[in-house]
């Protein structure tokens, strides 16, 4: 794992991180402000970015690289798309981490510490978190959507795998979710 510290950042650099999804609606100060309480971290294969049961307060993007999530062991998300936002539930309820996530190859990722906040005003906080949260939200809506359709399918698959199942339509349910998954 190789950290670069904020102040080593050239401008380009800035400017490409402010033009990232989750920050673009932001004010230019609060970009600013924010990208000085975070910093770039590399991470080797199998390296741990956090673990399931930490406390921070941070949230991460994903620069370069792919990132794989698990819980318990198990794989729930493959992330590979520069911009990424993962780590982003400790935001809403500050209790520990739900899952882990580790870098599937080298990964670079934008590790943002939300002690931030403590720097603003009450008003500019308000401002600045309605902001971030609305696009944590398409983030969030993005997955349950996926959860959902999963969820459907494996339930189907459940179904159909049950003695004494006689609904006709169960497989056809199913492989029309499967088409679904993104």
């Amino acid at each position: 794992m190789k950290e670069t510290a904020n102040s080593d950042y050239s401008q380009d650099l800035l400017f490409e991180i402010s033009q990232l999804p989750v920050f673009a609606q932001l004010h230019a100060s609060h970009t600013e402000g924010m990208i000085g309480f975070s910093k770039l971290i590399e991470y080797l294969p199998n390296d741990a970015i956090f673990l399931e049961g930490e406390h921070d307060t941070c949230f991460y993007v994903l620069i370069s690289g792919s990132v794989k999530i698990t819980k318990d062991g198990v794989l729930l998300s493959n992330l590979k798309r520069g911009g990424d936002v993962f780590g982003e539930m400790i935001l809403t309820d500050y209790s520990e981490r739900s899952a882990s996530a580790y870098a599937e190859k080298k990964a670079t990722c934008l590790c943002v510490d939300m002690s931030y906040l403590k720097t603003l005003t009450l008003n500019e906080r308000d401002i600045f978190l309605s902001v971030l949260y609305r696009n944590f939200v398409e983030v969030l809506t993005h997955r349950l959507k996926k959860t959902t359709n999963e969820l459907v399918i494996a339930r189907g698959e459940i179904a159909r795998l049950k003695p004494n199942n006689n609904h006709p339509n169960i497989a056809k349910v199913i492989d029309l979710m499967k088409m679904k998954v993104v």
